[in-house]
C-alpha cells in the first residue's frame, strides 16, 4: 500500500478513503484532505462520493480554511441531497461563514470571539440566512437552539452596520432624508426591538432636520 497522501494506481478508491479517515481521526488534516482530492473525481456519483465530498469539508473545516469548507459543503448538498449529512452540511455551511468572520478580542472579561458590523457584511447576512435555512428545514434539529441563538445575534449585528449608516447620513447636512429612509427600513424590518429603538431616535432626528423652519413643529415632516 502506498504511503498516506502519496497516488498509487494499484490502491483502489475505497482504501484510499479509509486512509484518508485515518488520517482525518489521526488529526492530520491536511494529509486526509490531500488524499481525499485524489479521488474526489473518480468517486462522483458512486457510493463513496458523499463520503468523499463530505470529509473533504470536514478537514477543511477543522484546518480553519472556512471559505473552502463553505465551498465543499455547499458542494456536498448539490450533489448528493439524500446524503446522511446532510442536516449537519447544512449547519457546518453557515458556521463556516460565521467563523470567517470572527475575530478574538482579548479583555478584561477574558478572551471572547467577536462578529465585526463595521465593514462589509455580507457575511453576517449569508450566515444568518444559511442558519435561517437549517432551522427552517430542520426546526427540531440538533443544532436548532444555537442556530436561533447566532440568527438573533446575527441580526443585531446588521442592525448595528445599517444604524451606523444612518447615523452616518444624518451627520451630513443634506443626507436627513436617507438617515430617515434608512432609519425606517430598519424600524420596518426584523431587527431586535433595542435596535429598533435607536433608528425610531434617529428617524425623529431626521424628521427634525427636513422640517420647515418656521414651522414650530419638530418632528413633523414636510
Amino acid at each position: 500500500m502506498a504511503c498516506s497522501g502519496s497516488p498509487n494506481d494499484d490502491t483502489s478508491p475505497e482504501d484510499r478513503l479509509k486512509e484518508a479517515q485515518h488520517e482525518f481521526d489521526a488529526k492530520h488534516y491536511e494529509t486526509a484532505s490531500k488524499i481525499l482530492e485524489e479521488i474526489r473525481v473518480i468517486t462522483v456519483g458512486t457510493a463513496l462520493g458523499a463520503e468523499v465530498q463530505y470529509l473533504l469539508a470536514e478537514s477543511n473545516y477543522r484546518m480553519s480554511n472556512y471559505l473552502e469548507a463553505e465551498s465543499y459543503y455547499s458542494a456536498y448538498m448539490s450533489a448528493y441531497p439524500g446524503g446522511p449529512q446532510v442536516e449537519e452540511a447544512l449547519y457546518k455551511r453557515a458556521m463556516s461563514n460565521l467563523k470567517e468572520i470572527q475575530y478574538t478580542s482579548v479583555g478584561f472579561t477574558g478572551i471572547r470571539k467577536k462578529i465585526p458590523y463595521d465593514r462589509d457584511i455580507s457575511l453576517v447576512r449569508s450566515a444568518r440566512l444559511n442558519f435561517a435555512q437549517y432551522l427552517k428545514e430542520y426546526p427540531e434539529g440538533e443544532h436548532s437552539a444555537e442556530a436561533s441563538k447566532w440568527i438573533k445575534e446575527l441580526w443585531e449585528r446588521e442592525g448595528q452596520h445599517e444604524l451606523e449608516i444612518a447615523s452616518f447620513y444624518l451627520k451630513k447636512k443634506k443626507k436627513p432624508e436617507a438617515a430617515l429612509g434608512r432609519a425606517n427600513r430598519i424600524i420596518e424590518g426584523d431587527y431586535p426591538e433595542e435596535i429598533k429603538l435607536k433608528a425610531a431616535e434617529i428617524a425623529e432626528a431626521a424628521r427634525k432636520k427636513l422640517a420647515p423652519e418656521d414651522s414650530g413643529k419638530e418632528g413633523e415632516t414636510p
